[in-house]
């Protein structure tokens, strides 16, 4: 399963700010394949 914690934002990687964690589900097969961190502009 992929995790993804930092975003590249202008040409950096930076951290979030909040914990929030949403999952990557397949269309196809329902299965978690991921997960990323949420974030608001």
């Amino acid at each position: 399963m992929t995790r993804t914690g930092e975003f590249y934002v202008g040409g950096e990687r930076v951290e979030p700010e909040g914990g929030e964690v949403l999952k990557v589900v397949s269309p196809s097969s329902e299965e978690v394949v991921g997960e990323v961190r949420a974030s608001a502009p």
